[in-house]
């Protein structure tokens, strides 16, 4: 006990005669070793390396090449890109196996009247789009695709 401490102890229980005298031991904090704290840099993981495969017949789908067919074509509206105006607009179209757009109409619009006008003129533009495989069944063909304009 620190010195003094008795003669405290004395004087409580003298003021507090009747409550029971209760011992509580002497909590030893150890000084040994002390804890550092040193900064390291943080490690990421990256997970399992990606082995690299060439694929030489790797082609591109139909569907991706219609895509690219009607890129090709896609002019950026001159007054949205004044405005700085972007979006997506998404196209239904019908097509026959040869090619030949049949019918085009706005699926769902951006919201940017010249951005969906451009959107609905491409696929008649780009006509004759690339012919669908063998596996994709039926006369004609309907796609519902995206159409984006973004500034870079």
């Amino acid at each position: 006990m620190p010195p003094g401490a008795e003669q405290v102890e004395k004087e409580k229980a003298q003021v507090q005669p009747d409550r029971p005298r209760i011992e509580v031991p002497e909590i030893q904090i150890p000084n040994e070793n002390p804890v550092t704290l040193v900064a390291t840099k943080p490690v990421i993981d990256r997970g399992p390396p990606i082995e690299k495969t060439t694929a030489p017949e790797a082609k591109p789908t139909w569907e991706g090449q219609v895509l690219g067919a009607l890129n090709k074509v896609k002019g950026y509206p001159r007054d949205a890109a004044f405005r700085s105006q972007q979006g997506i607009s998404y196209i239904r179209f019908v097509m026959d196996r040869e090619g030949k757009v049949l019918s085009v109409r706005l699926e769902r619009p951006s919201g940017v009247r010249s951005l969906d006008g451009e959107t609905l003129s491409l696929p008649k533009r780009a006509a004759p789009l690339p012919k669908p495989p063998e596996e994709v069944k039926g006369d004609t063909i309907e796609l519902v695709v995206p159409v984006t304009f973004f500034m870079s």
